[in-house]
């Protein structure tokens, strides 16, 4: 009789398992079907804004106001996909260091070179600028931009509004309040699990390379669990936070 219970006992604790095993790979095998949809929908949606052009809203109250404060500040940037203008002043990937040096002065910090990379940077922490040019050559590659005090060493940059392709982006806004000042969305905007950017490739200054603008802003997913058994979820256009910085460089293929 003993015997009998223990065996009846073995077989209902080995269905048990067998249970248990069936239903965590069916969960397994679903949540992978589920990644993949995921990962297609987002490569969807990154793979989709070369030739981006952008057009501003030019008759919105929002956009008037911003471009109005925009024009009375000491520093003014403006970023657009080739051109970029300091004060009014305009310079380009490409250009020298003379150049640069004849529209923002001289800077305090000695240049930082790097014989790995064969490319030095110099910085105008005064504005929260940074660049970085090749070398020996000594042409601009990089350009960054720093927005947000957690990159400036907690000191405001001494301004309030940039404009980036001709949209003006004022410090602390979200990237969506940035987008409704004119037609480009989601759909266009590309992004990467860090961060989003445009790529122009009709300002490639050469056959080898092209210019890229990332736009420092944390792109937002729907996660599905928690902890360590976190799953990626869909990007989630409907939040978004500030931008950072923004980094303009020359990226070859």
């Amino acid at each position: 009789m003993i015997k009998k219970i223990i065996v009846t006992s073995v077989i209902i604790i080995s269905l048990s398992a067998c249970n248990f095993l069936s239903s965590n790979s069916r969960k397994k095998a679903a949540s992978t079907d589920d990644s993949k949809q995921l990962n297609s929908e987002e490569k969807n949606i990154v793979n989709n804004s070369d030739d981006l052009t952008i057009t501003p809203k030019y008759d919105e109250p929002r956009y008037k106001e911003l471009m109005t404060q925009f024009e009375k500040q000491e520093h003014r940037f403006e970023i657009d996909a080739c051109e970029f203008k300091y004060n009014g002043k305009s310079f380009f990937i490409g250009d020298s260091y003379e150049k640069i040096l004849s529209i923002f002065g001289g800077h305090e910090d000695e240049l930082f070179l790097s014989k790995k990379h064969s490319k030095s940077s110099f910085n105008y922490d005064d504005i929260k600028l940074r660049f970085r040019q090749s070398e020996p050559e000594k042409k601009l590659i990089v350009l960054d931009l720093a927005l947000d005090r957690r990159f400036t060493g907690d000191v405001a940059p001494p301004f309030e509004i940039i404009l980036l392709r001709k949209i003006p982006y004022k410090l602390g806004n979200s990237l969506n309040e940035f987008m409704d000042l004119s037609d480009l969305n989601h759909d266009k905007l590309k992004h990467t699990h860090h961060s989003f950017y445009f790529e122009q490739e009709k300002c490639t200054p050469n056959k080898n390379g092209r210019i890229s603008t990332t736009v420092h802003s944390n792109p937002i997913y729907k996660n599905i669990g928690g902890g360590h058994m976190t799953i990626r979820g869909a990007f989630d256009p409907e939040s978004t936070g500030p931008i950072r910085n923004l980094t303009v460089r020359l990226s070859t293929q």
